[in-house]
C-alpha cells in the first residue's frame, strides 16, 4: 500500500502593495523594485548597486511614469518562486543577481559579489526578455 501523504498544501496568498513610482521612470512588467533614494514611499528599478534593498517585483509596466503614478509590486519574501526577467543568461540552478540598471537577472558565476545574490533560477535561457522563474534567496 502507498504511503498517503498530506492531501494539499496550503500556501499563503502573495504579498502585493501599491507603492507610487518615482517620476519619470519607466518600469517593466516583472521588473525588480526598490525604494527610491530617500524614500519609503517611492520605489524605482534596482540596479546591480543596490539589488540588496529590491523589494518586491513590479506587476504591471508603466511608461514614463507621471507624479504620483501607483504601481502594484509583489513583495519578495524567502523561499518563494517568482516569475523575473532575463537579462543575458540563466542557467537552471545556478545563482542569479540583478543585471546592470533594468531590473533583469542574470547568472552571478561562482564568486558574486557579497549581497548580490537575489537566489537560484530554476530554468534554463539565453534570449534576452525571456521570463524565469526564480527560487528566492536571503539576501
Amino acid at each position: 500500500m502507498a504511503a498517503i501523504g498530506p492531501q494539499f498544501r496550503h500556501r499563503a496568498p502573495a504579498l502585493t502593495h501599491k507603492f507610487v513610482c518615482k517620476t519619470s521612470d519607466t518600469f517593466v512588467k516583472y521588473q525588480l523594485v526598490c525604494f527610491d533614494s530617500g524614500s519609503s514611499t517611492n520605489v524605482t528599478a534596482t540596479t546591480s548597486a543596490n539589488v540588496e534593498t529590491a523589494i518586491g517585483i513590479a506587476l504591471e509596466a508603466v511608461t514614463t511614469a507621471a507624479a504620483g503614478t501607483e504601481i502594484e509590486v509583489m513583495l519578495l519574501t524567502a523561499g518563494d518562486i517568482f516569475v523575473m526577467i532575463n537579462g543575458s543568461s540563466c542557467t537552471a540552478g545556478v545563482r542569479v543577481a540583478c543585471e546592470g540598471n533594468d531590473g533583469r537577472v542574470t547568472d552571478v558565476g561562482a564568486t558574486p559579489a557579497s549581497g548580490s545574490v537575489l537566489g537560484i533560477a530554476l530554468a534554463t535561457t539565453s534570449t534576452d526578455g525571456d521570463f524565469v522563474p526564480v527560487l528566492v534567496a536571503p539576501h
